[in-house]
């Protein structure tokens, strides 16, 4: 190989190194800035972010179907959004990411999915796709979850928190992002059930 090829090959690799380091510093400045925004947030103990109330469960040709009304919370109890639909499923759950940044935990909605109970295995199988929940809450580059609809200057830092936990790729991302689900499939027909961040920073079922 000549030395022009070598050293276009050099400069080719010192371009690729250079744009990812960058890559790095900017995504690690983003990083400190959202951690001091969560710095600045103060919230109840027990923060409901969703209720669910499952209607009841029929079968139609040898196919289980449930009804539910799944509503998005804000911070002062508020529907941002409500879903209202039955399911060809047995269960189902709702899938969160989690966010830790300076001792806050954020849990964005990402997904439910329907689940069905296989007797053959003693286990729950859970369906491919789901229901996207991301639209019922991010639009026009505002998070409404966790916030007071008035508030629009704190919808749009929260959507940059949602954004990184939920879409952006980012090289320290497994520091501080994880998976939570919620499963539903034991909730009774007819009562109200709230998914809460508690004062430990857990997501629970009341």
């Amino acid at each position: 190989m000549s030395r022009k090829n070598l050293g276009k090959i050099g400069f080719l690799i010192f371009l690729v190194i250079s744009v990812f380091l960058l890559f790095c510093l900017l995504d690690f400045i983003s990083i400190l800035k959202l951690k001091n925004f969560a710095k600045s947030l103060s919230f109840p103990n027990d923060l409901p972010i969703m209720q669910v109330v499952f209607y009841g469960k029929s079968e139609d040709l040898g196919m289980n179907t449930l009804s539910a009304r799944i509503s998005i919370l804000d911070s002062s109890g508020n529907d941002v959004s409500v879903i209202e639909r039955s399911w060809k499923n047995d269960g189902i759950e709702i899938l969160f990411k989690k966010t830790d940044f300076s001792g806050f935990s954020f849990y964005f909605p990402k997904h439910i999915y329907g689940k069905n109970y296989d007797s053959f295995t003693n286990s729950w199988k859970i369906e491919s796709g789901g229901t996207n929940l991301i639209p019922y809450y991010m639009e026009n580059k505002k998070c409404l979850l966790y916030n007071p609809i008035e508030k629009n200057k704190l919808s749009e830092e929260l959507f940059k928190t949602a954004d990184f936990s939920l879409n952006r790729f980012s090289v320290f991302s497994n520091k501080y992002t994880s998976d939570v689900v919620i499963d539903l499939s034991k909730c009774e027909h007819g009562k109200v059930y709230s998914i809460v961040i508690n004062k430990s920073g857990n997501l629970v079922l009341k």
